[in-house]
C-alpha cells in the first residue's frame, strides 16, 4: 500500500530531474540537435522585390543544408516594423529569422513609433550582401558628377529631388546634399520608386535617388544621367561611378541582412551564420545578387557586428544634421 504513493513521487521527481536537465542543455549540445523543426524566415517586405527574390534562395540553399524546411513568409507593413516585431517576439532558440534591408536603422533613428531598438533587440546572423542606389538626373542635365551638379544647381530657382518616401534613406542623402552642397532643393517624397520615374526622366524634377538596376537601364537608354553611386563603395555594377564619399559627401551603409531575436545562443548562431555563408558564396547565388545589383558580403556574426554598429554610427550623425524625421 506504501509502495504506489512512493513510486509515483519517485517517477515524478525523475521527470523533474530530466525536464531540469534538458533545460539546462550547453547551448553546444543544442546547436548540434538544431534546427529540430521549420525554420521561419520573415521578409517585412512584399513579395517581388529584390529582397523577396534573394531570400527565396538563400531559404531554399540553408534548408537544404540543415535537412529542414525554412519557410519564407513575407510580413510587410509599417517600414519593415511588423515583419520585424514578430521576430522579435519570438522564441530565442534560431527558428525564427528575420531578412531585412538596413532602413531598419534608419527607421529607429527617425520614427518615434519605432518599437525596437536594434542593438537591444536583434542578434546579427549574415550580412548577406550591399546594396546600392545612384543619385541621377534627367539626361538634359549639362552635369556629368556631383561637383558640376552642385556647381549647376547653385545657379538655379526652384529646384526639386525626388525620394522614395518621407524618411527615407534617398530622403537624408537629398537634405546631406542640401546642406554640404549649400543648395536649397525642394523635397517631393514619392510612395516608392516607380512614380519618381516618369516624373525624373520628364524633368518635372531636377533630381532623384534610383535602385542600381533601376538607374542602369534608364541611363542606357539615355533617359537619364547618373552623377554619383551610394552605399559602401563603388557598385560592382557600375564601378566606373564615382560614390558620393568621393565626391565631398559621405558615403553610407546600405545592405541587406539576416537576423534572429536577442538571447539565441551562440553556437546555434554561429552555425546559421556558417549556412548563410556558404549560401551566398554560391555561384548560383551570387549572379543573382549580381544581376540585382547587389554585391555579396556573407562572413561571421561578428563581421556583421562592426557594420551594424557603423551604420548606426553614420546614419545617427547624418539624421541629427539634416533634422530628417519620418513622420
Amino acid at each position: 500500500m506504501t509502495t504506489q504513493p512512493f513510486q509515483a513521487a519517485r517517477r515524478t521527481l525523475l521527470r523533474r530531474a530530466l525536464l531540469a536537465t534538458a533545460a539546462v542543455a550547453s547551448p553546444a549540445a543544442r546547436a548540434q540537435t538544431f534546427p529540430v523543426k521549420p525554420i521561419r524566415l520573415v521578409i517585412p517586405l512584399p513579395p517581388g522585390g529584390a529582397t523577396d527574390f534573394i531570400g527565396r534562395a538563400l531559404a531554399q540553399k540553408v534548408g537544404a543544408a540543415l535537412g529542414q524546411t525554412v519557410v519564407v513568409e513575407n510580413k510587410p507593413g509599417a517600414n519593415q516594423m511588423i515583419g520585424l516585431m514578430d521576430v522579435v517576439r519570438s522564441p530565442a532558440d534560431g527558428h525564427s529569422l528575420v531578412f531585412c534591408q538596413s532602413a531598419i536603422v534608419l527607421g529607429q533613428l527617425t520614427s518615434s513609433n519605432a518599437q525596437y531598438d536594434v542593438n537591444r533587440d536583434l542578434t546579427p546572423v549574415s550580412l548577406v550582401c550591399n546594396s546600392y542606389a545612384f543619385f541621377v538626373a534627367p539626361s538634359s542635365n549639362p552635369a556629368r558628377n556631383l561637383k558640376e551638379f552642385i556647381a549647376w544647381a547653385g545657379t538655379q530657382q526652384g529646384l526639386s529631388f525626388g525620394s522614395t518616401g518621407l524618411g527615407s534613406g534617398t530622403h537624408v542623402y537629398g537634405e546631406m546634399l542640401n546642406q554640404r552642397g549649400g543648395l536649397k532643393m525642394t523635397h517631393v517624397p514619392y510612395k516608392g520608386e516607380a512614380p519618381v520615374i516618369p516624373d525624373l526622366v520628364s524633368g518635372r524634377i531636377q533630381s532623384g535617388f534610383l535602385s542600381g538596376l533601376t538607374a542602369l537601364q534608364l541611363a542606357k537608354e539615355g533617359k537619364i544621367r547618373i552623377l554619383a553611386s551610394i552605399g559602401p563603395g563603388r557598385s560592382p555594377a557600375a564601378p566606373q561611378v564615382p560614390t558620393f564619399g568621393e565626391q565631398g559627401m559621405l558615403d553610407l551603409d546600405g545592405w541587406y541582412g539576416v537576423f534572429a531575436p536577442r538571447g539565441v545562443p551562440a553556437p546555434i548562431v554561429e552555425r546559421l551564420s556558417a549556412e548563410f555563408d556558404k549560401a551566398i558564396k554560391d555561384p548560383e547565388i551570387r549572379d543573382k545578387m549580381l544581376t540585382a545589383s547587389l554585391g555579396p558580403v556573407g562572413g561571421k556574426p561578428k563581421d556583421f557586428e562592426i557594420v551594424l554598429a557603423r551604420t548606426l554610427e553614420n546614419w545617427a550623425r547624418v539624421v541629427k544634421e539634416t533634422g530628417v524625421r519620418a513622420e
